[in-house]
């Protein structure tokens, strides 16, 4: 009886879940949100469909290229404080790229965006993963996991929604609401984590990642 007790996963920690999945939620939804809404940025923007579809690559791309930053950000700063940062970064690029006044400024914030997006969920998994301990973040990550593969199967239907009555830009002001809650609840709720050093970064590797992988998608696409 005292092993099952033990083993019990509380409210606080079901909580903090609650909190980190708004991120993990917006990034993954955002992700298939702006395929929906290609050709009415290029219409409206008067681009090509070519070059506006860098709109939903560079978001991509960015988003690989900033993971192997989140474990150094993590230890240097506490994975807490990236995590809040992060929010903030991607809430703060969503709102530029609803005003966005022409398509290389928006493709150029939805790489910042997607900088943002991809330290979201490492963060995230690190600060569940001292709250709750290695034995029982399985339980914890198999039940985020549902929402998570959720989001992105839901960009469609909202995206279809949302420009069935308006216009492309609410694609991406949809996520100031869920960032602001995200962000008030992780203001109150999220633990900083510890300020340390960190090990040396490899800069000549994530310097090879950042250009190597735009240049093959590029490559590949052109």
């Amino acid at each position: 009886m005292t092993g099952a007790a033990d083993d019990r996963i509380g409210w606080p920690v079901w909580r903090l879940a609650g909190v980190i999945v708004f991120g993990a939620f917006a990034s993954g939804l955002d992700a298939s949100l702006a395929n929906i809404g290609l050709k009415s940025i290029s219409s409206d923007l008067g681009s090509t469909l070519a070059t506006t579809q860098w709109v939903t690559s560079g978001y991509l791309l960015a988003l690989a290229v900033s993971l192997p930053l989140s474990g150094w950000l993590g230890r240097r700063y506490g994975p807490g404080r990236v995590w809040l940062a992060s929010l903030v970064a991607f809430t703060v690029a969503s709102g530029l790229c609803a005003a966005a006044p022409t398509v290389s400024g928006l493709i150029a914030l939805r790489v910042l965006q997607g900088l943002a997006g991809g330290l979201l969920i490492p963060a995230g998994q690190t600060v569940l993963g001292r709250a709750v301990g290695s034995a029982r973040l399985g339980r914890v990550m198999a039940t985020l996991g549902i929402v998570v593969a959720v989001a992105p199967a839901l960009g469609p239907v909202i995206g279809g929604l949302i420009l069935h009555g308006g216009s492309w830009r609410w694609l991406f002001a949809i996520n100031l609401p869920i960032g602001a809650a995200g962000l008030a609840l992780g203001l109150r709720y999220l633990p900083r984590g510890e300020r340390g050093r960190a090990p040396h970064l490899d800069w000549p590797g994530l310097l090879l990642i950042s250009t190597g992988l735009p240049a093959l998608v590029y490559a590949l696409t052109a």
